[in-house]
């Protein structure tokens, strides 16, 4: 994959040059998209017209958890598609008559359904898979058809809890470290559960929990990650060149969804670690489930065995709690609110004359709402806050000196998807935030500075898929961003091309700008100092 990527903005005196740029943009991809929809709904490689649709929910036949990024085929006519982060998919421009439509997802049984569709019908079937079996034993991989009206991007990577769960892990299963293993992704160190993707920086990753951004991830100084694996539904990691209606991120983003809960029936569990204790609730409420995850270190008995011991910490301790509520309006509606809060401490002893007291954690609140006009059209409205703080105390001799910050993100976004046929899929959507970052640094003589920031922003971006052929698919978006501070404005277009070869391979190329506001300093070495 081909990735060309920008950071920084346009200064002041080019606003009005870019912003009639990014407008004759949008004008010619709406133009140009619209014109390639209008050549008609027939069938691009054999000219029948095709006018059924499938569509539906897949699920977790134990849990009814809604699977994100399953995978929907139909061999005969090497059609498929994946779903959504609702668990929906769509095929349109489908020939009327009796069809074998194949579901799978990682970490399930593979399903397969007959249907017969109608002319000028719109059909829905819900499916509901199977997990397997739990143990990782040998995998055999079988090449297949891979030729699909929406597979997944090259650079994407799915994870599934059962995934997380079943990999090897350092004490006990973890998000980030998962990721260790995957192509593309290295360590930062050994002990740091932090990831270089394609050789970026962490702070090159923006990572986000059911839309959230999360700015420090960590549990003790980078050992664990703060996603409880109780609590994760669904990891999707863009490894870069990411469409359109992603943004913020130099290089890749890592969109965590937790999970809904089990609709079916009361569940739950304790797990008691070395390091950790874990606990999880789960179960089904007459308009939808819930899920309550906790969280907490133990860590404190090991510590005591080297109590007193230099560069060895007198105390640390964390904690996380997530929660999550869905509830099921209709058909057409559903909505969920979520939160996320996890804290560490940790005093440490450098010296005999030198000691560290540090305090950081995170927050977060997410509400989306999803609704349905068709089967074709619908649209996601989210609502996120999220909080990082840090406060650290450093004693030298008989010097105290104190550094207190915080950011404070709140934004608002809404997106539309059409799924017009064969042809072309729209997604537009829009983004507003405002984002405070102050910071405080307190020395034996007083104040040394305070810095109080606070910045607003928004975003729209357009984007189509466009497949001229069953072999051929062509991703075209452009991402305008305007940022107050400063009075920023810049276009962000992006492209990615894709050709199946042969049964089961593809070609694809990335093309891109890529834009990354710098809202906080990670330090390798101490999550906990990060500002």
């Amino acid at each position: 994959m081909v990735t060309y990527t920008i950071s920084g903005c346009a200064p002041v005196k080019r606003l009005t040059s870019l912003y009639f740029r990014c407008h004759s943009l949008l004008i010619i991809c709406s133009g140009l998209c619209w014109a390639l929809a209008a050549l008609g709904q027939e069938n691009p490689e054999t000219g029948i017209q095709h006018s059924a649709s499938l569509s539906g929910f897949v699920t977790d036949s134990i849990s009814g958890e809604r699977l994100a990024g399953a995978h929907i085929s139909i061999d005969e006519l090497n059609r498929g598609t994946t779903t959504r982060r609702s668990g929906y998919y769509v095929l349109t421009d489908l020939p009327a008559g009796q069809l074998r439509v194949r579901y799978s997802f990682v970490g399930f049984q593979s399903q397969e359904q007959l249907v017969i569709l109608d002319a000028q019908t719109a059909h829905q079937m819900d499916v509901g898979l199977i997990p397997s079996a739990g143990t990782l034993g040998e995998v055999t991989v079988t090449a297949g058809p891979a030729i699909g009206e929406d597979t997944k991007d090259a650079g994407l990577a799915l994870l599934g809890p059962e995934t997380i769960m079943l990999l090897p892990s350092l004490f006990e299963p973890d998000v980030l470290r998962s990721m260790h293993r995957l192509p593309g992704i290295s360590a930062v160190s050994d002990y740091s559960s932090n990831v270089h993707i394609r050789g970026g920086h962490p702070s090159d990753t923006q990572i986000l929990i059911d839309g959230a951004r999360v700015y420090n991830p960590t549990h003790a100084f980078g050992l664990f990650s703060t996603f409880n694996p109780d609590a994760v539904g669904a990891v999707h990691l863009h490894k870069g060149g990411y469409p359109a209606n992603q943004g913020g991120s130099l290089g890749s983003v890592l969109d965590i969804r937790s999970k809904s809960g089990n609709r079916n029936e009361l569940h739950g569990g304790i797990s008691v670690g070395l390091l950790a204790t874990r606990a999880y609730l789960e179960g089904p409420h007459p308009k939808g489930s819930y899920m309550l995850a906790i969280r907490r270190s133990t860590m404190g008995g090991l510590l005591r065995l080297f109590s007193g011991t230099i560069g060895v910490p007198e105390s640390m301790r964390f904690y996380d709690v997530n929660a999550k509520v869905t509830f099921d309006l209709s058909r057409d509606d559903s909505f969920a609110v979520s939160g996320y809060r996890g804290a560490d401490r940790t005093k440490l002893l450098v010296s005999d004359e030198i000691a560290h007291d540090m305090r950081y954690g995170n927050s977060t609140v997410a509400g989306q709402w999803i609704h349905f006009f068709s089967d074709k059209l619908h649209s996601t409205v989210t609502a996120t806050y999220s909080r990082y703080y840090s406060a650290a105390q450093m004693l030298i001799g008989e010097t105290t000196s104190r550094r207190n910050n915080h950011v404070d993100d709140t934004t608002i976004q809404g997106d539309l998807q059409y799924y017009s046929g064969a042809r072309n899929d729209w997604e537009l959507g829009w983004r507003l935030s405002r984002l405070a970052a102050p910071h405080r640094v307190e020395t034996h003589s007083g104040l040394g500075y305070h810095w109080q920031p606070v910045v607003h922003y928004a975003s729209l971006y357009i984007q189509d898929t466009y497949r001229p052929s069953r072999r051929w698919a062509i991703k075209a978006g452009v991402r305008a961003t305007y940022l107050g501070e400063g009075t920023y404005f810049y276009a962000a277009p992006r492209l990615t091309i894709s050709r199946f070869v042969g049964s089961s391979s593809r070609l694809q190329a990335s093309l891109g700008r890529y834009y990354q506001q710098m809202t906080q300093v990670t330090d390798e070495v101490l999550a906990g100092l990060d500002y």
